[in-house]
This record gives structure tokens, C-alpha cells and sequence, in this order.
């Protein structure tokens, strides 16, 4: 559970900021209640989460965190949660899109497929080693470098998006395993 700050100005902005996190999920919840394709899922769920996330962006371009503890708590684990919701349902997409090009793939080409989308997470690994050990070990020395603004930026800090992207691929991960084990 995130600390909130009591009931100050910052404490709002963040509590507003989760609010928002958790109507863009009652939203996908009741989207997948629909009975839809899947394609057309999961094309609804990416518009909703970059939705939220374009919302998310805008409300934070508004803001002055008054404290760093707070502007680290927003990019390093608020705003990610939004951006790992669109890269997520981006990745969901990607295998839909190989589903129906490879309509006649045999059960060993989809489980091959689904192998090589497992790679996608040791792929970031093996890309950014200091941030996957650090975010892994849940360490916090270099946060006001890596998740406060930079070079004027009013909505992004140095990994907010790379975070996204480990927990869009932790979700994905998961998801993986769950179809490979009653697709193949």
C-alpha cells in the first residue's frame, strides 16, 4: 500500500492521482464483462488506459510537489502503474495480431511465440542491469536522480517509463504463463 501524506495539498494531488488509477480499472473491468472479441478487448482496454494516463500527464504538468518524497512516490510508483496499463494491453495486442496473421500456426509455433514474448523481460534486463537490480532489490539511493522531473520536464522523470514497462512486463509475464497453459 503507498504512504499518502495526511491531508495536505500533496496527499490530495496523489490520492486523486490513485482515484484515478482505480476508476480507469473499474473501467476495464467493466469492459471485460462485455461480450466481445478479443481483439476488440483489448483495443478497448488500451484506449481506456491511455486515456487515464493522457489524464494522469495532465494533472501532473499542473502540479508543484513541494516535497521530494512526494515527486518520487508520483514517478516512481503512481504514474508507472498508467503507463504499465497501455504498454501491457500494447503487448496483449502483439499476440492477437500474430494469432490472426498465423491463423494456420500449429500449437509448437504459438508456444515458441509465446516463449520468445517471455524474453521480452530478460531482454530489459539484460538492457538497463543497474535499474532492473535496482528496482528488484528495492533499493532507493539514486530515486531523487532517476524519479524526480528532468530538463524542465513538467510530466516525466528519468524512469517513470522504464518502470512502467517492468511492471507492464511482470503483468505480461503472468498473463503468458496463464494462456500457454491452456492454449499448448
Amino acid at each position: 500500500m503507498l504512504q499518502i501524506p495526511a491531508k495536505t495539498e500533496q496527499g490530495v494531488f496523489l490520492r486523486n492521482c490513485i482515484d484515478l488509477y482505480e476508476e480507469m480499472h473499474r473501467e476495464i473491468k467493466n469492459c471485460k464483462n462485455k461480450n466481445v472479441q478479443e481483439d476488440e478487448l483489448v483495443q478497448a482496454c488500451f484506449e481506456i488506459a491511455g486515456l487515464y494516463k493522457e489524464k494522469m500527464i495532465a494533472a501532473v504538468r499542473n502540479h508543484t510537489f513541494e516535497r521530494v518524497e512526494d515527486e518520487i512516490l508520483f514517478f516512481k510508483q503512481i504514474k508507472p502503474l498508467f503507463h504499465a496499463e497501455v504498454e501491457f494491453y500494447t503487448y496483449c495486442y502483439h499476440i492477437i495480431l500474430f494469432k490472426t496473421v498465423e491463423l494456420e500456426a500449429d500449437k509448437n509455433e504459438l508456444r515458441n511465440f509465446y516463449k520468445r514474448q517471455l524474453q521480452r523481460k530478460e531482454k530489459l534486463k539484460k538492457e538497463n542491469p543497474v535499474f532492473y537490480e535496482y528496482v528488484q532489490e528495492r533499493n532507493t539511493y539514486a530515486d531523487a536522480e532517476w524519479f524526480t522531473r528532468h530538463n524542465n520536464s513538467r510530466d516525466s522523470s528519468l524512469f517513470d517509463a522504464l518502470m512502467g514497462k517492468y511492471l507492464a512486463l511482470e503483468k505480461f509475464e503472468d498473463y503468458l504463463r496463464t494462456i500457454m497453459a491452456t492454449e499448448c
